[in-house]
This record gives structure tokens, C-alpha cells and sequence, in this order.
């Protein structure tokens, strides 16, 4: 069954409570907060009853501590279980019950969440990039815009010549491998895209995200590092 504290605690989305009450009678109370006269020393909750559907009267429902007696100010203890009140009625008028199993809305609320879950990659810095490519085309290019029309195999095989004399050759093996998987990729599912200075951001990002889902994100990550390194 899915619980209660379930909902409230680590309920997801959208606070604000809803514009309307249900036409016809209640079957809650509004959740109320209790403070045991602001006692510190005494647990804080918030309760609330809801109607039996059996005898039809209003039942007291267990209490929501939800952690709230481990901080050990007043401000701190209102936060928290305000924030379980607007929720709780929240979910009440959504059509919580607590005498049903309440599978249908919690496979609703799973799905919003499930649907705001994406891939991010971090976003390459764009400024040392252009100043790494301006440090490679100074020291090895005739023509500082000569780089930018050289095909990928070309572009890579260059870098790798000038990193192979600074790195070990553990790691120039990493970056050989990385730029062969790049390449092939690339052949793969981009074939339109031939020359270095076609390929952006958002090809980068595709890539990185086919390893993820045919690999491991330990791979993705190493690639990662590896193709955004200085002169990568």
C-alpha cells in the first residue's frame, strides 16, 4: 500500500493548494498543526480525521512527524510541518484516501517525476576552448583559419601528434581510443558531417549520451574528460 508519508514527505511538483473545495460534504478535516503549547521537549505533528466510509463519522488519522522533532527551534519545526499541511490537503482534495490503496494517483505523481529525469551533460566552457584552438593554430598552422576546414581524422590525428610528446603513454593511448570511437560514431550516424568545424555542441552531447546507454557512465565520463581536455 502506499503510505501516507510516502505522499507527504516526498511528494514532488506543484504546492499550491486547490482553487476550489469539493461541492459536496467533506470528507476531511482541514490538517492542522500541533505545537504541545510550543513545548520543545514534546513531539510536534501535523493531524488531521477522515470519514469511515463503514460508519460514515469522522476518524482521527495516525499523526505525520515526518522528522520534524529532530530540529530543535520553533521556526525550524513550523517550516517543515507547514509545508506537510499544504501538502497533505493538497493530496486530499486530489482524492487521497487513506481506507484505499491510492495506486492510480500514486503512479500519476510517479510519472510527472519519472518525465522531468533527463541526461544532462555539463556544457563545455566556450571562451578556453577558442583560446586552446588560437595556442594550436599558432604554433602549428600556416593559416590560422586552416584548422576549422580540416576533415575529423585530420583535425584528431593532429592534436594527437602534439599531445604525444606531453602526456604518458597510457594516457595517449586513452585519447586514441577516444577520438577512434568519436570518429566511427560520427560515420555512423552523422555522415553529412565531414569537416571539425561542423561538429557542435549538440553532436557532442548525442555522443556522449549513445555511450551512457551502451556502456556505462563511467565510460561516458572518461570520453568526456578526454574530448574536452586542452586542445581536444
Amino acid at each position: 500500500m502506499n503510505t501516507l508519508k510516502q505522499f507527504i514527505i516526498f511528494e514532488h511538483g506543484n504546492e499550491h493548494d486547490l482553487e476550489h473545495d469539493l461541492a459536496h460534504k467533506k470528507d476531511f478535516s482541514d490538517p492542522k498543526i500541533y505545537t504541545a503549547n510550543d513545548d520543545l521537549s514534546k513531539r510536534w505533528y501535523v493531524y488531521f480525521s477522515f470519514r469511515n466510509p463503514k460508519t460514515g463519522k469522522m476518524t482521527r488519522m495516525k499523526n505525520i512527524y515526518g522528522g520534524a522533532n529532530k530540529f530543535k527551534t520553533k521556526e525550524e519545526r513550523i517550516a517543515l510541518l507547514s509545508r506537510y499541511q499544504r501538502r497533505l490537503l493538497k493530496l486530499l482534495k486530489e482524492g487521497y484516501n487513506p481506507y484505499q490503496k491510492n495506486t492510480a494517483l500514486f503512479k500519476s505523481k510517479m510519472d510527472k517525476k519519472s518525465k522531468k529525469e533527463v541526461i544532462e551533460v555539463k556544457e563545455k566552457p566556450k571562451l578556453p576552448e577558442k583560446q586552446s584552438t588560437q595556442e594550436i593554430q599558432n604554433k602549428g598552422s600556416k593559416n590560422n583559419t586552416e584548422d576549422s576546414s580540416l576533415n575529423l581524422k585530420e583535425a584528431f590525428d593532429f592534436v594527437l601528434k602534439l599531445k604525444e610528446k606531453t602526456i604518458s603513454p597510457r594516457t595517449y593511448k586513452d585519447y586514441c581510443y577516444a577520438s577512434s570511437s568519436f570518429i566511427k560514431w560520427i560515420n555512423k550516424k552523422h555522415p553529412e558531417i565531414i569537416k571539425i568545424n561542423q561538429v557542435d555542441k549538440k553532436v557532442a552531447i548525442e555522443f556522449l549520451n549513445s555511450i551512457l546507454l551502451n556502456s556505462s557512465s563511467r565510460n561516458r565520463n572518461n570520453l568526456r574528460l578526454i574530448l574536452s581536455s586542452d586542445r581536444f
